[in-house]
């Protein structure tokens, strides 16, 4: 990871007086509110400026007319009908101003309109999204204007600056629920992964358990979307199991599935997820469904109401998450957006994004202070259909 130390007069990297003046202020602005101002006062890292100017960049390629046309012919007649349909369409146009509205100020225009019927409609509105941003997603990797070398310094960022913040929380959490919960219990306490990621993060978050109640009878289980040829670290790691996701494990429940696993039918189980929720593609009360009550330690990145209702604002935040996972194709080789690039018409089903409302969040003093998008570790102790 490069630090280096911002200077306007002789800058090694992309500068920021460069980035500025490459893009519009209305791309820029969005750009800072998703992913915060560079402090041009301290030293800043190259990954840092670089996910600043490839979003930007990923944004800038984006046709939104033809975005905002999708969405008034494909997608709002499903779920808006008759003269509501006037409505969307004043309201996409007041969304895309050259100067960027303040939330009080598109507010009043926007509550009265039918913008979050349910899961379903918000599932459309992003696939759509998801769709659009892939074609530009492709143009910019095509024209070599990103490349591998510019995803490593993104992922090192990520990694090495954001992650220790969000481990340091979620452990805590954790070990508090663990303590809360399982400490004095005798049955056997499953540890299930939802994702996301390759399994390291929770290798951490496993370890730390193990070494703070070392009498736990702790197991390990993971669910995994995606077949691989290579060994997964729970299974070298802590003897544990993987589930690959199919039709036949579709209707189970996510604990059912992973105490048949072990064939422990009695065991306790504690879901993980990190920033995988937003990516199963279901609404959050089918998630609840298949949780089936059990507690749940959620990492995600929530979005507010100003990010949901202004349509450059939901399109950055989409932006970032295709880009970042993009970059980690490069960085471990998940090989989960390039392959869906590959295509013509990229397979934008393979990118399903339905982020928690921070309105919805049931559980005080859940922000990581210090990182954008902002991320939440939110501990459900308990879940009540």
């Amino acid at each position: 990871m490069v630090i280096i130390e911002y200077d306007k007069r002789n800058s090694k990297t992309k500068s920021l007086l460069e980035y500025e003046n490459s893009f519009s202020v209305l791309v820029k602005s969005i750009v800072d509110t998703v992913l915060g101002k560079i402090n041009e006062e301290k030293n800043i890292t190259s990954g840092e400026i670089e996910r600043h100017y490839q979003l930007a960049l990923l944004l800038s390629f984006l046709n939104i007319e033809s975005l905002k046309q999708s969405l008034i012919k494909q997608v709002i007649p499903q779920f808006v009908k008759g003269d509501k349909l006037t409505q969307w369409y004043y309201a996409l146009m007041y969304t895309n101003s050259i100067k960027m509205p303040k939330a009080e100020d598109i507010r009043p225009a926007l509550l009265s309109l039918p913008i979050h019927v349910n899961d379903t409609f918000e599932l459309a509105v992003n696939d759509c999204i998801v769709r659009h941003l892939m074609f530009s997603l492709k143009e910019i990797i095509r024209k070599k204007l990103i490349t591998t070398r510019y995803a490593i310094d993104i992922c090192d960022y990520i990694v090495h600056i954001i992650s220790p913040k969000v481990d340091a929380k979620a452990m805590s959490s954790l070990c508090k629920m663990v303590g809360e919960l399982y400490a004095n219990d005798h049955k056997a306490l499953i540890y299930l992964s939802i994702g996301c990621g390759d399994g390291h993060a929770d290798s951490r978050y496993i370890k730390c358990l193990k070494n703070r109640y070392p009498s736990l009878d702790l197991h390990v289980v993971g669910l995994e979307k995606y077949v691989s040829s290579e060994k997964h670290p729970f299974e070298y790691l802590f003897d544990g199991k993987l589930i690959y996701i199919s039709d036949n494990t579709k209707y189970e429940s996510y604990p059912t599935l992973a105490c048949q696993a072990l064939g422990d039918i009695d065991a306790n189980v504690l879901l993980v997820e990190r920033f995988a929720l937003h990516h199963l593609g279901i609404s959050f009360d089918c998630f609840k469904e298949r949780i089936d009550g059990c507690p749940l330690l959620s990492i995600e990145e929530p979005v507010n109401f100003y990010e949901r209702t202004h349509l450059w604002m939901r399109v950055a935040r989409i932006a970032y998450d295709l880009l970042v996972n993009w970059c980690f194709d490069q960085y471990i080789n998940q090989n989960w957006i390039s392959s869906a690039l590959e295509y013509t018409n990229p397979k934008s089903g393979q990118f399903n994004v339905l982020y928690r409302w921070v309105e919805k969040i049931p559980v005080e003093n859940t922000q990581v202070k210090g990182i954008y998008p902002r991320t939440d570790v939110i501990p459900y102790r308990q879940f009540v259909h």
